[in-house]
């Protein structure tokens, strides 16, 4: 389930009501045209300004963007049952801050979105297809093995795997890591 906000609402506000759209496996009535970027967000909210930094940098005003925030549904759920409130309230807190950040960049054309769904890769690699997606850009932290090599999450490696545009990794700092 794709829960799609009026990105023109105040910045600072949490969003309110969502118009709700299915994505359950299926293919979904899109309710926009193609998308140009398309961001990934996540709860640390460091690499969500740069990310939102770097999109409304590449974007110049003249493309839009999709700023999405995935929640995965256990199988003893139905994909379109409600959120459960916490959950609910994060992505919804997350997304305002993408909306606020947007805001700074002096970008209005951001359309922020909550994805319910039972395998969060897969669906990021449904949603930037079906929507002509020209640059997707992640996040993730910053994490290293005791060899000093970088860890990547499942997500991250399927949706490399997968990704039928550009793919922009933006990586945690050190420094931002080791103060949490």
């Amino acid at each position: 389930m794709v829960n799609t906000f009026d990105a023109g609402q105040m910045a600072s506000a949490v969003v309110e009501s969502p118009v709700i759209t299915q994505n359950n496996g299926t293919s979904p009535t899109l309710e926009t045209a193609a998308q140009n970027i398309f961001v990934v967000l996540g709860n640390d909210l460091a690499i969500n300004a740069e990310i939102m930094r770097v999109a409304c940098t590449m974007a110049r005003k003249k493309h839009p963007i999709v700023a999405l925030y995935g929640v995965e549904i256990p199988h003893s759920r139905k994909v379109n049952e409600p959120l459960n409130p916490e959950a609910e309230e994060n992505a919804r807190l997350v997304l305002s801050k993408a909306i606020e950040l947007a805001g700074r960049f002096e970008y209005e054309d951001l359309e922020p979105e909550i994805l319910q769904c039972r395998n969060f890769a897969r669906s990021i690699i449904d949603e930037i297809t079906k929507r002509g997606c020209k640059l997707l850009l992640i996040g993730m932290p910053y994490r290293s093995t005791t060899a000093g090599t970088c860890k990547i999450d499942p997500t991250l490696d399927y949706v490399l795997e997968h990704a039928t545009c550009r793919v922009w990794i933006i990586r945690g700092s050190r420094e931002n890591q080791e103060s949490k």
